[in-house]
């Protein structure tokens, strides 16, 4: 039971870690684009948020 629990302590963080390295990326990408990139890069991190 405690092996469980470490388990998914250790996948959460895991995973938040990953997903905060997407979010970074995306935010740095919109600094450098053009206005009509800007809304669909805006969408992917609204998507990113989200989940």
């Amino acid at each position: 039971m405690r092996f469980l629990f470490i388990y998914l302590i250790f996948s959460f963080f895991t995973l938040s870690g990953v997903g905060q390295s997407k979010i970074d990326s995306l935010e740095h990408v919109l600094k450098t684009s053009e206005e009509k990139e800007k809304a669909y890069i805006y969408y992917q991190l609204s998507k990113e948020v989200i989940l």
